[in-house]
């Protein structure tokens, strides 16, 4: 029990610590119950400190109790734990399937509590897949619990998912309302930041980049130092995204700061790209976005590849230079008509390459996809 008020506390490691005395007061005794509890926390404890391999073998083994135990809501409790692990790691695809297996089990059970929080987790899922329409589903479902939940972090993450959700679909003055809800301010110490992040976002939707530079540095700010360093990376990309926007150069050159970011993190290679571009340094910053996108494509998350393929081919449309654009655009495929931005680049790249039927097309679909959002300034009207 004190275990458990440790990680709601964001103390993970002192949470596992006393996760593994009681599994040495268990010793080999029969209490399967009592040690699928100790082992699943402990997982959770692991996965929050993103170390996956011992969280896996953790969860796995403790719905193998609890199974053993007859006990069908703790399993499904599993199921989720072992689905929102995916999703954070990267990997959402391998996340749905436990996912759609708890979000099933838990509404026959009535575990509203646990039914929130996994409808939050596969609301993530269905948005880093650019699955919209799934995601605007789940949201629907979870905010219809919102009356029945009482723990005020759970209410939180809640308003937070349905405002991501609602930015990413267009409703942008739903999705700043929702940001602005006193419930917003109160999410667990462990989502510390996602607030001020998604209002900066919130904000280069609207076209207010020194509104959004300073959210996201108030985010950064906020952002607990030690945990989720990959979310953090995008962070940092925001940030970035920002700063470019709103014409402001980063100090300290075109590699300041991305150092810990590059490698095998897709954020932090866009981050030294727009840097580059910044900086005017045309052939680094193409050979960055390229590295950028080769190494979203390699990840296979799709909101990861369209990230790193907007402002890839948006500066290779500024560089007038239309046919690799499209190219990069090409290998969206379905996305493509999915996602705004995407739909809005591929009727510029079109248009650029004097494709009047395309262009068109890709035009009408971009306004349907847009909601309150507005075509790029850069995009020709229809005639």
């Amino acid at each position: 029990a004190r275990a458990a008020m440790l990680i709601r506390l964001d103390r993970p490691r002192e949470a596992r610590s006393d996760y593994d005395r009681a599994l040495r007061l268990l010793g080999d005794g029969p209490y399967p119950t009592e040690r699928g509890v100790a082992l699943g926390g402990r997982g959770v404890a692991w996965a929050m400190e993103d170390a996956y391999p011992q969280a896996i073998a953790d969860l796995g083994a403790a719905r193998v109790h609890f199974d053993d135990a007859g006990d069908a809501l703790a399993v499904a409790r599993l199921d989720g734990n072992l689905g929102t692990l995916e999703v954070n790691r990267g990997r959402p695809a391998y996340g749905l399937p436990f996912l759609g297996r708890a979000v099933d089990a838990l509404a026959t059970m009535g575990a509203v509590n646990e039914l929130a929080t996994v409808l939050a987790s596969r609301t993530s899922a269905h948005l880093d897949l650019l699955q919209y329409r799934a995601a605007r589903a789940d949201s629907d479902r979870g905010w219809a619990l919102m009356a029945r939940l009482e723990d005020p972090g759970q209410r939180a993450g809640v308003v937070l998912s349905r405002a991501e959700v609602m930015r990413a679909t267009g409703h942008l003055r739903e999705a700043g309302r929702l940001l602005s809800m006193a419930d917003a301010r109160l999410a667990f110490a462990s989502d510390r930041g996602r607030l001020p992040w998604l209002q900066a976002e919130l904000a280069l939707d609207r076209g207010a980049a020194a509104d959004a530079l300073r959210l996201a540095g108030q985010a950064l700010a906020e952002w607990p130092p030690d945990r989720a360093p990959g979310k953090r990376a995008w962070l940092l990309e925001t940030r970035q995204r920002a700063a470019l926007a709103a014409g402001v150069r980063e100090s300290g050159g075109a590699g300041a700061g991305a150092g810990a970011l590059a490698g095998d993190l897709v954020p932090g290679r866009l981050v030294q790209a727009m840097r580059l571009q910044a900086a005017g340094q045309t052939a680094a910053a193409e050979t960055a976005y390229a590295g950028a996108l080769a190494l979203a494509e390699r990840g296979g998350v799709p909101s990861e590849i369209a990230a790193a393929a907007k402002p890839y081919t948006r500066w290779l449309l500024d560089q007038g230079r239309p046919a690799p654009a499209a190219a990069v655009l090409a290998r969206l495929g379905p996305w493509v008509e999915a996602d705004f931005e995407l739909a809005a680049l591929q009727a510029r790249s079109a248009h650029a390459l004097g494709q009047s039927a395309r262009f068109h097309a890709a035009r009408a679909h971009a306004e349907a996809l847009a909601g309150e959002r507005s075509l790029p300034e850069r995009l020709p009207p229809a005639r």
